[in-house]
């Protein structure tokens, strides 16, 4: 029952400390390119800063991202915070992808399998 206990609160600890890290990040992006419809690499770079000293992309951040693209209820959450966070899911969805996709490339050829390569074909379309 304690590592239960223990399991809930570091889930809930993560997450509320991934929260407190993606909120002001992306606030600070909506207010840096305000009515612009395209963001710099350079400027989503400081969201691959975010993520390396967590090594990754967890569930917590993940869901921290989701939260603020369907919140219709959080009123801190403002439709252009909301489009810019889609350009951030956008782009730590492209970086996954890359990554994966060079991690099955360092595989020998005999163990690379086609449907891994396909699976990430159609993760790059979607």
């Amino acid at each position: 029952a304690k590592d239960r206990s223990r399991d809930w609160r570091r889930i809930y600890r993560d997450r509320f400390l991934w929260q407190r890290r993606i909120y002001p990040a992306v606030d600070e992006l909506s207010a840096q390119n305000f009515g612009q419809e395209d963001i710099s690499l350079d400027t989503l770079h400081r969201f691959d800063e975010i993520f390396d000293e967590h090594d990754g992309f967890p569930d917590a951040a993940r869901d921290t991202l989701e939260e603020i693209r369907k919140s219709s209820a959080n009123r801190s959450c403002d439709l252009t915070m909301k489009y810019y966070t889609d350009h951030v899911c956008e782009y730590v969805k492209v970086k996954q992808i890359e990554e994966s996709m060079k991690a099955l490339l360092r595989r020998p050829s005999d163990e690379i399998d086609l449907e891994d390569g396909a699976l990430l074909l159609s993760q790059w379309q979607n």
